[in-house]
């Protein structure tokens, strides 16, 4: 039983190792690109074996992690850390007053937009825009 699984499973690899692809030009001179051979209608061009791309594994596909994205803000408004004794971290802000109220007033028009929810208004909307505009200078 256990081999007769291992020669399925050697078999199912094997097939989904390659695909062939056939370049196609019809009478119009349009060029299609499929997975079965060009129709009498159509011209073949050329042919050539594509490998498939590898099934992801059992872990891989319960796997919530998303991959890390740079940190949009300059680099002088991003956090740095630096090791203290004993291992831990300390993180060095660097404070250059339009940054960081600039960054505290966009937080505050999210936080405030969220709260107000489909209740808000182009008047709210407005005046959170404005507050931002004056951080941000």
């Amino acid at each position: 039983m256990k081999q007769g699984i291992a020669w399925l499973a050697m078999f199912a690899c094997g097939l989904a190792s390659a695909q062939q692809v056939h370049k196609c030009v019809g009478r119009d001179g349009v060029a299609s690109y499929q997975n079965s051979p060009c129709a009498a209608s159509q011209r073949h061009v050329k042919s050539w074996d594509v490998p498939a791309e590898p099934q992801p594994t059992l872990a891989a596909a319960g796997e919530t992690h998303r991959p890390r994205v740079a940190d949009p803000r300059p680099r002088s408004h991003q956090p740095r850390t630096k090791r203290a004794r004993g291992g831990a971290q300390a993180h060095l802000i660097a404070i250059d007053g339009g940054g960081v109220r600039c960054d505290a007033a966009k937080r505050q028009r999210e936080r405030a937009i969220a709260r107000a929810g489909l209740r808000r208004d182009f008047d709210l909307l407005s005046r959170l825009d404005e507050r931002v505009r004056e951080a941000c200078r």
